[in-house]
């Protein structure tokens, strides 16, 4: 990564990284993370002796928030009728790549625009 440093001050590297990472976009992307290591259904969590296997809603079990960010992006992009993200990972049609498309999904809009998700459940 190159470094470029403010004219004032020669010693004090700046980073064109984004100063703000949104939870949100973290919880996200732990939650593929996890996926990606491991999937399973008909359980949050399973563990496979030394590996730990997760279902959607499993691998974020803790963040609600981030647990709505995949509804929406399921109520939006699944042609699938829907009852949660838990009900969607547990159909025999879904794959582990259909969960890390969803995450993939939230996870890019989340980039695009932090904090993005308009939580209408009307």
């Amino acid at each position: 990564m190159k470094l470029e440093f403010q004219a004032l001050d020669e010693q004090r590297p700046v980073s064109r990284a984004s100063p703000f990472v949104s939870p949100l976009l973290e919880a996200l992307r732990a939650g593929r993370a996890r996926i990606a290591r491991g999937w399973c259904q008909g359980k949050y969590r399973n563990n496979l002796g030394d590996a730990v296997a997760w279902c959607a809603r499993g691998a974020v079990y803790d963040d609600e928030l981030a647990v709505m960010a995949l509804w929406k992006i399921l109520k939006d992009y699944s042609t699938l009728p829907q009852y949660g993200v838990a009900r969607y990972n547990d159909n025999p049609y879904t794959t582990q790549a259909d969960i890390l498309s969803l995450y993939d999904r939230a996870i890019a809009a989340e980039e695009r625009s932090p904090l993005c998700f308009d939580y209408d459940w009307k």
